[in-house]
């Protein structure tokens, strides 16, 4: 995949005025850290939202559709670039697999890199996802077995569960876990419906250990279940609830194991801090071909998975 990196001159208060107007009219925004993080996952919620409810029944694989949500990933965070600049605030590549995996699954690894103060070194961490899809009736997932979530928990540290819905699902966008039962509303209905419409999605995350203490999956997602969007920025591109207790192919590679060579995809995400930082993972991955990223057509269909996989 190519990204954008359009080198800009030094800044000046004419330059600034110039990139700004130039990034309103070709869509990208100011990354401000304050403001951006929320509007951010926003954005990734509805995109991959809209992908999830609108996928068509005979493309309904877990597989596909975590290649759509990482086409998602790349296409959101490419449109944010740095202040007075227009370089890329986020570089995203990803790689998946080669061979024939064992599973048919889609388990997700994603590596952000950050500078640290100093600006003369880089950390880089780890975190995962392991994708489960509802049936197409929205009742229960298939290929969820608690035998496979004992083995994961136990070997892939920061693992949770991604889940497409068929059906919109509830789920909290904050950290404090306000999901509730009819009787918590003591009766009133209408904000019963009204709450519980804000907070229905298509994609939402799950903790894989507090499914593992709950021992069903559908109940704990119920309970403590995040928007994929709220938990993927805070927690994930974040840096705050990574692995970083060895280096990322290391982590990569016991991962695979614990999988077992299931239809892996490792996205990589260099946060840049400031023009003159920026962070490469340096992933070392011999076993992985890098993945073709690009927008997906109107209508979901096997061509664009195949167009992914050429």
């Amino acid at each position: 995949m190519t990204n954008k990196r359009i080198v800009s001159k030094r800044n000046s208060q004419g330059t600034s005025k110039a990139l700004l107007s130039q990034n309103k009219e070709s869509g990208s925004e100011i990354f401000d850290n304050f403001n951006s993080p929320h509007d951010l996952a926003n954005r990734l919620q509805e995109y991959v939202d809209k992908v999830v409810q609108q996928c068509a029944d005979v493309d309904w694989d877990e597989n596909f559709l975590s290649y759509q949500v990482i086409n998602a990933i790349r296409v959101v965070l490419d449109g944010y670039v740095l202040p007075n600049t227009n370089l890329s605030k986020f570089d995203v590549e990803a790689y998946k697999l080669t061979g024939k995996p064992e599973q048919s699954h889609g388990d997700i690894a994603i590596v952000v890199s950050k500078s640290l103060d100093n600006g003369y070194s880089t950390i880089s961490g780890v975190g995962f996802y392991e994708a489960k899809a509802s049936s197409l009736h929205g009742s229960g997932y298939p290929a969820f077995h608690i035998q496979q979530l004992r083995r994961l928990v136990t070997n892939t540290p920061k693992l949770s569960y991604l889940l497409y819905e068929r059906s919109a699902q509830i789920a909290d966008t904050q950290e404090w876990a306000t999901l509730k039962n009819a009787d918590d509303y003591a009766q009133d209905w209408a904000t019963l419906l009204k709450t519980a419409q804000n907070k229905k999605f298509f994609t939402r995350v799950v903790d894989a250990n507090l499914v593992k203490q709950y021992k069903h999956l559908e109940g704990a997602a119920h309970s403590m279940s995040q928007s994929f969007g709220y938990h993927f920025v805070h927690k994930i591109l974040s840096g705050r609830e990574l692995d970083y207790s060895r280096p990322p192919n290391d982590t990569i590679r016991r991962w695979l194991k614990t999988t077992r060579r299931a239809n892996a995809l490792v996205v990589s995400i260099s946060v840049r801090e400031s023009e003159n930082k920026h962070s490469h993972t340096q992933l070392e991955l011999p076993d992985f071909d890098k993945v073709k990223l690009q927008l997906p057509e109107q209508n979901n269909s096997k061509n664009f998975s195949n167009k992914l996989l050429g």
